[in-house]
């Protein structure tokens, strides 16, 4: 499994994908497909607080966040929450109970802090 080390605005902006008619989406997509569900699904926290989660794919979900089959996408509202409650350099990011099809019995967590 490899992790590339970058920033989390690094890597909401270029892990982009254009929707049906041209809005951009923001995710985070791996290579294996994630065995998450919506009974034990992964836990998205921005700052120690945990983001909703949708479930079906469509258009203009109520929640900040999507399972995907591949990945997590994340939706302008969980923005807007960012934005109005301020980001510096001591906000985390922390995607936690990633489980995935291709290695199985294995729970994984991501993760990134500033270290002083």
């Amino acid at each position: 499994m490899f992790f590339s080390a970058v920033s989390l605005s690094d890597a909401l902006r270029h892990a982009t994908s254009k929707g049906d008619e041209g809005e951009e989406n923001r995710l985070i997509g791996f290579s294996s497909i994630l065995a998450n569900n919506p009974i034990d699904p992964p836990e998205v926290y921005i700052d120690g607080k945990k983001t909703t989660m949708n479930f079906t794919p469509n258009r203009f979900p109520e929640e900040e966040t999507t399972l995907l089959e591949y990945g997590i996408q994340f939706h302008d509202k969980l923005f807007a929450r960012i934005a109005n409650e301020g980001w510096d350099l001591s906000k985390t990011f922390n995607i936690k109970n990633l489980k995935f099809v291709t290695i199985p019995g294995f729970t994984f967590e991501l993760s990134l802090v500033k270290k002083d």
